[in-house]
């Protein structure tokens, strides 16, 4: 997982990763409500959104449909769409609360954010060092990050992701020796999506094959990895110039208004 210089796309070349508009196509799909719901489950479970209401929320990527709801309830929340996804609009209270940018310089003050999810964008970035020293930057003292991957070990290639072959698939362990390495401590984990078809889920069958496949562990064959990680106060990677403290939310983004 070595960074290495975000390159722009040549006139002529195909596409780097899937569009907002391709991604929101298959949300709409019965697997991509499957998945929805799955990552739903994992993040009420993580944070409550009485917890969130307490809460600067950023996101990062492409927001499932389902955690929309759940995001809206924080005291602020943006989304910064990778310009290799494109534009996707999130208003709230007739506010934008959206804008496209690059994702390895965030443009957001120090310690503005107290939970960051990721979605849809990790596995498109190529410098992915400076993708996650700019989330440990945004974050404040102890804030949290929870992101999600592609499984290179799971079938999430049959889920109908757009465009599966532009999307580099992660090993929970090389993961999770990444956000270590750059200044997160690792405070669960959860394993989505099994690449089986959607009809399957209602069976009986379902449970024990699962424990079959997986080998009584969580990270074995989903298709999806989610990590949930908390910031270090020092990171070896990321140190501050200055002791700063937590601040609103304050994106210099045009087209982002605060709360």
């Amino acid at each position: 997982m070595a960074g290495q210089s975000q390159k722009g796309k040549n006139a002529g070349e195909g596409p780097s990763a899937p569009s907002s508009k391709k991604l929101n196509a298959f949300y709409q799909a019965s697997t991509g409500k499957y998945l929805s719901n799955e990552i739903e489950n994992c993040l009420t479970s993580s944070w409550p959104r009485e917890e969130l209401k307490e809460c600067h929320l950023l996101c990062v990527g492409f927001p499932p449909p389902g955690i929309m709801e759940t995001c809206l309830q924080g005291k602020s929340f943006a989304l910064l769409s990778p310009s290799f996804l494109g534009s996707k609009k999130i208003v709230r209270k007739g506010r934008n609360m959206s804008a496209v940018g690059d994702e390895t310089h965030l443009p957001f003050r120090e310690g503005s954010y107290d939970r960051i999810l990721v979605f849809h964008a990790l596995e498109y970035t190529q410098d992915t060092v400076s993708f996650i020293e700019g989330l440990w930057k945004v974050l404040s003292p102890g804030g949290r990050i929870f992101l999600m991957v592609p499984n290179k070990k799971g079938a999430w290639k049959k889920s109908g992701l757009p465009y599966p072959d532009l999307a580099k698939p992660f090993l929970f362990r090389e993961v999770r020796s990444f956000l270590e390495k750059n200044g997160f401590t690792l405070i669960n984990n959860y394993g989505i999506w099994y690449g089986l078809p959607v009809d399957f889920f209602g069976t009986i069958l379902f449970s024990g094959l699962l424990k079959r496949l997986s080998g009584g562990g969580s990270v074995g064959f989903p298709g999806f990895l989610i990590f949930e990680a908390e910031k270090k106060i020092i990171s070896p990677i990321c140190k501050p110039t200055r002791t700063f403290k937590k601040v609103p939310a304050n994106p210099a983004v045009s087209g982002i208004i605060p709360e």
